[in-house]
């Protein structure tokens, strides 16, 4: 692994623990901010792909997902009510996924003779379970389910941060 993209994979795990101290600490504000920023990447990601499709004369699956992305986008910022509905389970499904990538990383570790492979599989399915008890039951708070999302980006970081530190220490 090159230095460069050490770096970035050491930074990926303090984003999320800074990410999940401030959707804590400020759940409303954080809910309305990921709206809007939502609704902003889509639209410039949408209008990106339909740029592409005119200038470079690309398929129709660049114009369908500029459309689509670009709709999102105008969705997300006209209409964050609705997108704050889904917030919950949309933010589980993200842990969920997390989750699942982490798992086989976890037993990659136990063939390589990591002796706590474990702690890597408990932080996995953890976050995998706080995925899942999002997904179904996303308790209708959409400022709960924030601080709840929060403290499992919290966890997720700090977990990054341990394992990394033991790969290095222990290899």
């Amino acid at each position: 692994m090159s230095r460069k993209s050490s770096a970035l994979t050491g930074l990926l795990p303090v984003a999320y623990i800074a990410l999940g101290l401030i959707l804590i600490l400020w759940p409303s504000m954080s809910s309305g901010i990921f709206c809007r920023l939502v609704g902003i990447g889509a639209l410039a990601y949408g209008l990106l792909h339909l740029l592409n499709f005119w200038r470079f004369a690309r398929g129709r699956g660049e114009l369908a997902a500029g459309i689509l992305l670009a709709a999102l986008g105008v969705f997300c910022l006209v209409s964050p009510r609705a997108i704050l509905s889904i917030l919950p389970f949309f933010l589980g499904a993200l842990l969920l996924l997390d989750g699942a990538v982490k798992l086989p990383r976890a037993f990659e570790m136990r063939a390589l003779g990591f002796s706590r492979w474990w702690v890597e599989l408990l932080f996995a399915a953890l976050t995998a379970v706080l995925g899942l008890v999002l997904v179904l039951n996303p308790f209708g708070l959409v400022r709960l389910s924030v601080i709840f999302f929060g403290v499992s980006l919290l966890i997720s970081g700090v977990s990054d941060l341990v394992i990394a530190a033991w790969m290095g220490r222990y290899r």
